[in-house]
């Protein structure tokens, strides 16, 4: 195992067993008994939605800064970024919706909630160079510049449309709202104080709009719980408030919104859209169970009716007491009769090292140009001199060589010019390659310095003036190295 694989895998163990400790603290804090005003909440969030999407946005700006408005260079690598975690985010949802039945019989609904929400961290990937690609698409020059557009203006329409829904969803909702009566802010106020939160930002009212009770909001003083018009029982609405209390502490709209992002960057996917709407059913499962934790069969059968006297209508990043169609049976199930389950610690904490570990063998490559033009700039090969040839062999150490003679110098030269080179998404460290050659060339008219290393199927190209800009470059057809072999000799 390399040493650029063996970090990788102990950095993938240490956050997975910080996933599995969330869950194993998460399932315990539930259970016990409020703590003394002013400590931390209750109820601690899983994971932050907005982290991911964040970084997406911090990594494209980054890339352009360090281009210096180098747009295709930005482009490349902030498309490479996106393609490598959310062709990921694709299929890790996929094996998830499969896999779902057998975990939520075995499983806690928080360890299930917490497994949607693992890929939310897979930005710690883009700081490490992976190892090389083992599947590479190839596709034209002109179309990977064609599919970027279109799956950008896929990803902007579909979330700008979401977004705008939203906010049209809730400016709606909040029209009319109204302060609760005392007897509905008496039982509020106890609520709070049982999730340990002093000085809410979040507010409570009565909306004529509102069917079902939901919160809507993603920034804490901008949150509103809202209940419907209606009478409710003390009991009910000790059960719809301490609801809404565990979805805003755990900040499970960001965790919608979080899904909705991942939704609209693989819009073309429908399995997204599916795995969408059962990471939600997943989230609401995961309040029930916080709700109800140590309460009697009484309280659980009074809640279970409370439900399905409800009509929802989520929509947005909203968090809502009712349950769909296709949930409400599993829900009521496990609210009535719940099974004894794990923690699911150990499952969430393997689920993110294989996730993290199978990052990065898929990538895209696409038209580049030859050596020619990218090694030696267009200029006659002749005016390039060799400084050094270096020859790694495995782990052995570098063996220095040189060419036999003018005619072998010749051919080498000839033989870096008609490479065929592709671009290669992805932030690769081919050292693991079987064998890779060093060459400096020096330029004779400005006697500048650039390194070209050259692996199985890969060239990195380091112009020496330019230290902040590496090429790595895709060789489809690979290293002929026993022809390079017959042009060295030893030094």
């Amino acid at each position: 195992m390399s040493e650029n694989l063996t970090m990788r895998l102990l950095w993938a163990v240490l956050v997975g067993v910080a996933f599995g400790g969330v869950a194993t603290c998460g399932n315990a804090q539930m259970k016990k008994p409020g703590t003394k005003l002013g400590s931390r909440p209750r109820y601690g969030s899983m994971a932050y939605g907005i982290i991911l999407p964040l970084a997406v946005l911090v990594y494209a700006v980054i890339e352009f800064i360090v281009f210096r408005g180098n747009l295709e260079l930005a482009v490349q690598a902030t498309v490479s970024f996106c393609f490598g975690i959310f062709l990921h985010i694709s299929l890790y949802f996929l094996l998830l919706m499969l896999a779902l039945p057998f975990l939520r019989k075995r499983i806690s609904a928080l360890a299930c909630a917490l497994l949607w929400m693992i890929p939310n961290y897979l930005y710690f990937i883009s700081n490490m160079e992976l190892s090389s690609p083992l599947f590479v698409f190839r596709v034209p020059g002109r179309l990977i510049w064609v599919l970027a557009v279109v799956w950008l203006a896929g990803f902007a329409g579909v979330f700008l449309f979401k977004v705008i829904s939203h906010l049209r969803f809730r400016a709606w909702l909040l029209k009319g709202v109204r302060d609760p009566l005392p007897r509905t802010m008496d039982v509020w106020h106890e609520e709070l104080n049982r999730a340990n939160i002093v000085n809410p930002k979040f507010c409570l009212g009565i909306a004529p709009n509102v069917k079902a009770p939901l919160t809507v909001g993603l920034i804490p003083c901008a949150t509103w719980v809202l209940l419907p018009d209606r009478p409710y029982s003390e009991e009910e609405l000790r059960l719809i408030l301490r609801h809404e209390i565990v979805h805003i502490c755990r900040g499970d709209a960001w965790s919608k919104f979080f899904l909705v992002f991942c939704a609209a960057m693989c819009w073309f996917n429908p399995l997204m859209w599916i795995a969408a709407r059962k990471s939600a059913d997943d989230l609401e499962l995961s309040c029930d169970e916080t709700v109800l934790a140590g309460e009697d069969s009484g309280s659980r059968k009074r809640y279970a009716e409370l439900i399905l006297k409800t009509a929802g209508d989520e929509r947005g990043f909203t968090t809502c007491l009712s349950a769909t169609v296709t949930a409400l049976r599993y829900r009521l199930k496990n609210i009535v009769n719940p099974a004894k389950k794990r923690s699911g610690a150990v499952t969430v904490a393997a689920m993110f090292v294989l996730l993290f570990m199978s990052c990065g063998y898929a990538a895209f490559a696409y038209d580049a140009g030859t050596g020619a033009s990218l090694i030696y700039r267009e200029e006659d090969p002749s005016r390039f001199s060799i400084s050094s040839v270096h020859m790694q062999t495995g782990s052995e150490e570098y063996e220095k060589k040189r060419f036999r003679d003018e005619a072998a110098l010749e051919a080498f030269h000839q033989y870096m010019a008609s490479a065929k080179l592709e671009h290669l998404t992805g932030n690769y460290n081919f050292d693991d390659s079987s064998r890779k050659m060093t060459v400096i060339y020096e330029t004779s008219w400005d006697h500048k310095l650039q390194a070209v290393t050259v692996y199985d199927h890969a060239v990195k190209i380091v112009p020496y003036w330019a230290y902040h800009e590496t090429f790595y470059y895709y060789l489809p057809e690979g290293t002929d190295w026993a022809y390079l072999d017959t042009l060295l000799a030893k030094q």
